[in-house]
């Protein structure tokens, strides 16, 4: 017979024989047997897909399965190589089949030195070989994952402080806890435990609480991933929830606050309880009211140190009597202790005296003229523009002592005052009031003095008074306010009242003017005409400029006697030349007014 032999080149060599066919010619050669073709792989797997290979007995290995189908050449040998990312190979299982079936073969995550492989997804290649050489390959993969979830962090919400290692929280702060596992095969299951309570699912980044008692607490965040690796993240927090305590004792009620002022606001110190999160070193904030505590809007301060004292410069704008403060201290939680005033207290302008003074003569009633023998009163009126009571404190509210020289002027007596004690030291020369002025009320004194009658000339009589006042009605005057002279003398210095006294001549009490004349100089350097009353007791004279028409065009006023017109109509406009009437008119020192004859002017420039 003939050999056969099969394309794979096996070197068995068989032959038979086939009978020809009826009236055939020769014999046909068949050669059964021959295989060509690959076992099949198929139903590849890996399970569990994921390992873990830390010898906790979860997930330690993996079982590689694949089922092998071959027609005609057994045993059928298969090979399983395991390949890390960069191709090479860590791991290589072998072994063999006579029957087509399922081949189930274990990997530990164990390298060929027997060596647990890094973390990483590994590709297997399976390849199997009939007896024939014919193979074919497949390759399934396998993570190996031997890292429990880690980076846990855990955020805060709401009030929290942190001291060193404690952290301190209230039982309305949010806590969540977020967690990764890396290049690892991922979070599987999450769970939560508070203090030995229950164990619940838990999803990461959700919040929650702990609840009360206050004291030390811990939660426990346990994360298991896909190859069943479990991290565990343990904190420990202190619930703070309640606020610390502090008292308000000054302004507590009944006060009264002159506004503007400084006003010591005083408070036991600030004190937190138990083992809170205790004080920051400015836990005091401080407010007022000024509807009897129904809101507190305004700041006084803030951030203010636990001292028991601030002091409070206060509002010149309030006028309230049912201003009420407000102190807060808050711990590092923000719990807080309030505490206010018991009752209102005013806060409100402070007494405000305003004082005028003026002079009269007691002889003839004018408030001009004053001659010797004279008698000159002095009206000094005292009005509370403030907000508060002025008080009546010890010692006199206001003093004038009579300071000209006692040749000059005498005190008289029959001083008067519309409300509390006037009196007079005839030592020192001085006035005294005592008393006290109500919110927008007055008091009235008078007193007087006698000139000489022996005076002869002219001379000034000043003087001046002081109101004592108590600005904030704490028993003690702090503020002086000067007498004022509502229409001072021309001349006088500062506020002083002053009065012009006329010594006696051989004329008659209030007729002494006399005018005997009238001087007109042109004075070239200020190229003006110089005006002057010639005569006895002139104080001031006044020029008046008339057209022939009768039309006035120009009028100087009382004017000091000698006067400078510089021909103008008295809001700098030259007049025009022309031929024009002007007439003076003088006032003595007595107060009488005389009349120079009209008089013809002739302005040629």
């Amino acid at each position: 017979m003939d050999g056969c032999t099969d394309t794979n080149q096996n070197s068995t060599d068989f032959t038979e024989l086939a009978p020809n066919p009826r009236n055939s010619a020769s014999a046909t050669h068949i050669c059964p047997g021959v295989d060509t073709s690959a076992p099949a792989i198929s139903s590849k797997s890996a399970n569990p897909g994921i390992i873990s290979p830390n010898g906790d007995t979860i997930q330690d290995s993996t079982t590689i399965s694949f089922d092998i189908t071959e027609n005609l050449s057994f045993p059928v040998s298969w090979t399983v190589k395991i390949e890390n990312a960069s191709s090479t190979v860590v791991r290589t299982l072998s072994g063999s089949v006579s029957a087509n079936g399922t081949v189930n073969i274990g990997w530990d995550g164990k390298n060929d030195s027997n060596v647990v492989v890094p973390d990483g997804t590994y590709s297997t290649e399976i390849t199997a070989t009939d007896s024939s050489s014919n193979a074919a390959t497949s390759d399934p993969t396998i993570v190996v994952d031997n890292t429990a979830p880690d980076n846990y962090h855990n955020t805060f919400t709401g009030a929290n402080f942190v001291s060193g290692s404690v952290v301190y929280v209230k039982s309305t702060t949010s806590i969540n806890v977020t967690a990764n596992d890396g290049s690892g095969s991922g979070i599987a299951s999450c769970t939560l435990q508070i203090d030995s309570g229950a164990t619940n699912a838990y999803t990461l980044g959700t919040n929650f609480t702990i609840p009360s008692p206050e004291g030390s607490h811990s939660f426990k965040v346990t994360c298991t991933d896909n190859a069943s690796n479990t991290g565990i993240f343990n904190q420990t927090v202190i619930v703070d929830d309640t606020a610390p305590s502090v008292t308000l004792n000054a302004p507590n009620g009944g006060e009264t606050i002159v506004a503007g002022s400084i006003f010591p606001i005083m408070w036991t110190l600030c004190a937190e309880s138990g083992s809170g999160s205790g004080l920051s070193s400015t836990p005091i904030a401080l407010s007022y009211s000024t509807d009897g505590g129904a809101t507190f809007p305004n700041v006084i301060a803030t951030g203010e140190a636990n001292d028991g004292l601030y002091s409070w410069n206060t509002p010149s704008s309030v006028d309230s009597t049912a201003v009420r403060v407000k102190i807060t201290c808050s711990d590092n939680l923000g719990n807080a202790a309030m505490d206010t005033s018991n009752a209102n207290f005013t806060l409100a302008p402070g007494a405000a005296v305003t004082t005028t003074k003026e002079a009269t003569n007691l002889t003839t009633g004018s408030t001009v003229v004053f001659r010797a023998g004279d008698t000159i009163q002095y009206t000094v009126v005292l009005t509370n523009t403030g907000g508060l009571l002025a008080n009546n404190n010890s010692g006199p509210e206001f003093i004038d002592q009579i300071t000209s020289p006692a040749t000059i002027v005498v005190p008289n007596t029959g001083a008067t005052a519309s409300s509390g004690t006037i009196s007079y030291n005839i030592s020192t020369r001085t006035y005294s009031w005592d008393g006290s002025i109500p919110v927008g009320g007055s008091v009235t004194l008078t007193f007087s003095m006698r000139i000489l009658s022996g005076l002869i000339g002219t001379i000034h009589v000043c003087n001046q008074g002081i109101a004592f006042v108590d600005t904030d009605n704490n028993g003690s005057s702090e503020t002086q306010v000067l007498t004022v002279d509502p229409t001072p003398l021309s001349g006088a210095p500062g506020t002083q009242t002053c009065v012009d006294v006329i010594g006696k001549s051989d004329c008659f009490k209030l007729a002494c003017l006399s005018v005997t004349g009238l001087k007109e100089v042109w004075v070239e350097r200020a190229r003006a005409l110089r005006f002057e009353a010639l005569g006895e007791d002139i104080k001031e004279i006044n020029v008046q400029v008339f057209s022939l028409k009768g039309e006035r065009i120009y009028q100087s006023g009382w004017v000091e006697n000698g006067y400078e017109w510089r021909m103008d109509n008295g809001e700098g406009r030259r007049i025009a030349n022309g031929v024009y009437l002007y007439v003076v008119t003088v006032r003595g020192y007595d107060g009488k007014v005389m009349q120079t004859q009209i008089k013809k002017l002739v302005i040629a420039r």
